[in-house]
């Protein structure tokens, strides 16, 4: 079925979700062309589908048949180049497969080839307003954030912060709050001098340290309706629209953006019951977990319970639980999170970013 061309676009729908987010991170696309036992088209799978699977229970070693949709988007040669480009634009398709009239794939339509932008791919969200915690030292990547803050700190000739103010304009969100506190007058000068028209930013100085979300006290009265609060130190490589949507769709008050992370174990692992018999070993096992990324969808009742002193994001979880609010989580690949917060992942970041920027 498949040429060179787009075989790094394919998975064999026997394998599982967790191969399947791997490829889409080695690939750099969310979306992946099925392919059945005889090696034949069977359909697409996008990282929305994996998300909604994991979102409602689901497990990460489920096969890929179990995720595909029977809605799936695909053109057929007979399509005209017009009708083809009005599909991916309609449906905001990251790459068109072009099918046979017997169903075999024979080509693949990508969105660069046809548009300038990637802009127009990206579905706006509304009622949402942005807060960049921005007033932490950056002590781990000293001494280089004694010269200059950790939200300055450079990735792709840019810094971190630019891309994450980027990140929340390229979805709709143009008001945002920015807390800041240590250099705080560089972080202003830059984005006085550097960030496009059109962004409203207020800036919330915190006078004394208020941990990673005690500076939303300071701007509570400001706030409304649903805000996405980030960590000046990561990026999110995923719709935003869509992690607000699934906030909404399962009635969470608060959404963490997890990482799905998966470590190889090099050892045999021994498992024993609760009176130290042996009942079995596992040889080097692969274990996955949900890891924080540092973005929150947070609705009105939660940053209400901010108090206006140090406070930490485990300790407002904490007590939006005790207060019986539902919290969940949202799943991304990991390679959609980059963190910049300490060397080896601010060295990692920076390789990523100059791949994808050379692709």
């Amino acid at each position: 079925m498949k040429s060179k061309e787009f075989s790094h676009l394919c998975i064999h729908e026997k394998e599982s979700a967790l191969s399947a987010m791997q490829k889409m991170d080695k690939a750099g696309h969310k979306l992946l062309i099925v392919e059945s036992k005889e090696g034949e088209f069977s359909g697409l799978l996008s990282i929305g589908d994996i998300q909604r699977h994991l979102v409602n229970g689901g497990e990460l070693n489920v096969a890929v048949s179990e995720l595909q949709r029977n809605d799936i988007r695909v053109c057929r040669e007979k399509d005209g180049y017009e009708k083809i480009r009005a599909e991916m634009l309609h449906h905001r398709t990251e790459y068109m497969p072009i099918l046979t009239s017997e169903g075999e794939l024979s080509e693949v339509m990508m969105w660069e080839d046809i548009f300038k932008s990637d802009d127009e791919r990206r579905e706006s969200i509304e009622n949402v307003t942005g807060v960049i915690m921005a007033g932490g030292k950056g002590t781990r990547l000293r001494p280089l954030t004694n010269v200059i803050p950790k939200p300055l700190v450079p990735v792709d000739d840019r810094p971190i912060l630019e891309h994450i103010i980027d990140w929340f304009s390229e979805y709709g969100v143009t008001d945002l709050f920015i807390s800041v506190g240590y250099k705080s007058d560089m972080i202003r000068q830059y984005v006085a001098d550097n960030v496009a028209l059109g962004i409203n930013i207020t800036f919330i100085e915190e006078d004394q340290p208020l941990g990673s979300i005690g500076s939303l006290a300071l701007m509570r009265e400001h706030l409304k309706e649903t805000i996405v609060v980030s960590n000046c130190d990561i990026l999110i490589d995923n719709s935003l629209a869509d992690i607000v949507d699934s906030h909404e769709e399962k009635g969470n008050a608060m959404t963490l953006v997890s990482s799905i992370k998966s470590y190889d174990i090099p050892y045999g692992v021994v498992n024993v019951d609760n009176d130290g018999e042996f009942v079995g070993m596992d040889e080097k096992p692969t274990k996955n977990f949900w890891v924080n990324t540092g973005v929150y969808v947070i609705g009105e009742e939660i940053y209400s319970l901010v108090e206006e002193r140090e406070m930490n994001m485990d300790e407002l979880i904490d007590q939006a639980r005790e207060s019986d609010y539902r919290v969940g989580a949202f799943p991304v690949s990991e390679g959609a999170w980059m963190d910049v917060g300490q060397w080896d992942e601010y060295n990692r970041t920076k390789a990523k970013m100059r791949n994808k920027s050379e692709k």
